[in-house]
């Protein structure tokens, strides 16, 4: 008769080792990602109403003066100098704040703080290049809490243009 032996020991095949280590190396990847993801937006931070900033608007700032003119702009000369409006009093004095510019949704190019939010300057402009102007691109604001020595909290966020001509 022709009956078919079973083996003694399950041998895996060297396919199923390979497999199984690139399982294993993505479960690694999977848990170092959401170990950086806890650390970097921790659960306890959260936005509430007691963390309120408000950009009442971006108008044009006058380095000569240290004061914002005109109205409320979303797009800018190369010429004028972006300063964001903001309006401190919806959070507590004493919490810890700071407020930059970025170019291009990246590169900060300009800050204020960290600070109290009590003593934060309600108008902040966009540092001033060389020669006076603002090279053409759009640029982000961003208001947030800090904490261990880096923002852990947008508080708010406003988005501008500087245009090439």
């Amino acid at each position: 008769m022709n009956e078919p032996r079973a083996r003694l020991g399950y041998e895996a095949s060297p396919h199923f080792r390979v497999m199984t280590a690139f399982g294993a190396a993505g479960l690694l990847v999977l848990l170092v990602g959401a170990a950086l993801f806890a650390y970097f937006e921790p659960l306890r931070v959260g936005t509430g109403p007691e963390h309120h900033v408000t950009v009442t608007g971006v108008r044009a700032y006058d380095a000569q003066t240290n004061s914002v003119t005109g109205q409320n702009e979303q797009k800018f000369k190369p010429t004028q100098i972006p300063a964001a409006v903001v309006d401190w009093s919806g959070v507590d004095p004493g919490l810890e704040v700071r407020a930059s510019w970025f170019a291009d949704g990246t590169a900060e190019v300009s800050a204020v703080g960290p600070d109290r939010a009590g003593a934060m300057p309600t108008a902040i402009p966009l540092t001033e290049a060389e020669g006076g102007s603002v090279p053409a691109g759009t640029y982000v604001f961003v208001a947030g809490r800090w904490q261990g020595g880096r923002v852990v909290e947008v508080l708010a966020r406003v988005t501008i243009e500087v245009t090439a001509s």
